[in-house]
């Protein structure tokens, strides 16, 4: 089966191919400067993430992160229930779930002990619980903590001072996550030596700002999907 991932990311080399107007030469001349490879479809994933790379570099657009259908799609809900689904991907994006759809969240809840068949059931206490419970399972899993009161003044502060709009305890804790998945990145040994392994470089092509707390939150819902199906993939690979 074709990997959806490496057709993407071809696809994205060609479309910056033709973006700067490379003839053949020039662009097999790019790839082999970036990654030692004539070829884009003889590329690793890391090679082609450098060859993306270079071809922005020499002037072809940066895209923007794209949220994902499934998240612009969502119906409102009360703020806890968005909470607690929230954190149930949060534990998807950090490699501790297979599955991390909304009926798998109602799984989890039903073979829990909040007794009721689905989270669009569970009263304000026993959403409460399940959202305890997530907390809990994502720092057994080693994510990060949810933020303190204080926690969320700081980061506004650095947010004002670049110009940028105040934003709640769930922006921050989206924030967090992307720093904990890049250190998991790392432990799993994804990250190369020298500036391509730094979070402010990954940020700065992938978001258009140095550090996760001047993120806007949608791109950080992007970016934390992007870095999860990275992640995701790299527990494949050490598994195959």
């Amino acid at each position: 089966m074709a990997d959806p991932d490496r057709q993407r990311q071809l696809k994205a080399i060609h479309v910056r191919r033709r973006q700067l107007g490379l003839d053949e030469e020039t662009y097999r001349e790019v790839l082999e400067r970036a990654t030692g490879k004539r070829s884009a479809a003889e590329m690793t994933e890391w090679e082609r993430r450098q060859a993306l790379d270079e071809l922005t570099r020499l002037g072809a657009p940066r895209p923007k992160p794209a949220v994902p259908a499934s998240l612009m799609s969502r119906p409102l809900r009360s703020g806890q229930a968005a909470k607690a689904i929230a954190l149930w991907r949060a534990l998807y994006n950090f490699g501790a779930l297979r599955d991390g759809s909304e009926a798998a969240l109602d799984r989890w809840v039903r073979s829990s002990n909040f007794r009721v068949s689905a989270l669009r059931f569970a009263d304000a206490p026993a959403l409460n619980q399940v959202i305890e419970g997530l907390k809990a399972w994502l720092e057994r899993a080693g994510g990060p903590a949810g933020p303190t009161d204080d926690d969320v003044t700081q980061l506004n502060a650095w947010r004002s001072g670049a110009g940028l709009a105040p934003v709640d305890a769930g922006a921050v804790a989206k924030f967090r996550l992307v720093e904990a998945q890049w250190r998991r990145l790392a432990e799993m040994g994804a990250l190369h030596h020298g500036p391509q392994a730094r979070l402010d470089t990954y940020l700065t092509k992938r978001g258009q700002v140095a550090a996760p707390q001047f993120l806007e939150p949608a791109t950080a819902d992007a970016i934390i999907e992007e870095l999860g199906a990275w992640i995701r993939r790299m527990k494949k690979e050490s598994t195959a």
